[in-house]
């Protein structure tokens, strides 16, 4: 259900195509020397263009909801190594269908830098175009993305504000 929110996101909300959407793309990961197979459970491909490396614009990792941010093997770290794995690829987005973050890469000489953004460019759009007030495309929250945006902020408020949990 994560996976299928997540396309309609991409595309009612972002505005990417749906055949430049792909799931389960196969990413190479160098851990300790040996390469490994990871996938991206859904990846934004350049229109026109296959489902390799070169041609990815974004990485979306989703896991189970059990799944915390935080986590070590599963959470953002995950995101940021499929990330580093793919050197065209500059966002991502990592989800668990509760919490969220985007990540935007910071190719260094050494070792990339991911910085945590509070949304990613849509189709056709710039980083820059993210602060703009006029910002071409508007999102439009696909209504059960609303449900899950208002369900963080309450869990926000209630464990940062001492409010108390009524929840309906």
């Amino acid at each position: 259900l994560i996976v299928q929110r997540m396309i309609r996101v991409l595309a009612g909300e972002y505005h990417f195509p749906l055949d430049t959407i792909a799931r389960d793309v196969p990413v190479f990961i160098e851990l300790d020397g040996r390469r490994h197979k990871r996938k991206a459970e859904l990846a934004v491909l350049r229109p026109g263009s296959s489902p390799d490396p070169a041609s990815i614009e974004r990485l979306i990792a989703i896991r189970k909801p059990t799944i915390k941010p935080n986590d070590p093997v599963s959470g953002i770290a995950s995101l940021e190594d499929l990330l580093d794995a793919v050197p065209a690829c500059e966002f991502g987005l990592w989800t668990n269908g509760r919490d969220v973050a985007y990540l935007q890469k910071i190719p260094a000489a050494l070792q990339s830098r991911f910085v945590e953004l509070s949304d990613f460019p849509g189709a056709g759009e710039r980083l820059d175009d993210l602060d703009r007030p006029d910002r071409r495309i508007a999102r439009i929250a696909v209504a059960d993305d609303l449900r899950e945006t208002i369900l963080r902020c309450h869990d926000y408020l209630y464990g940062n504000q001492a409010m108390t949990a009524n929840r309906a």
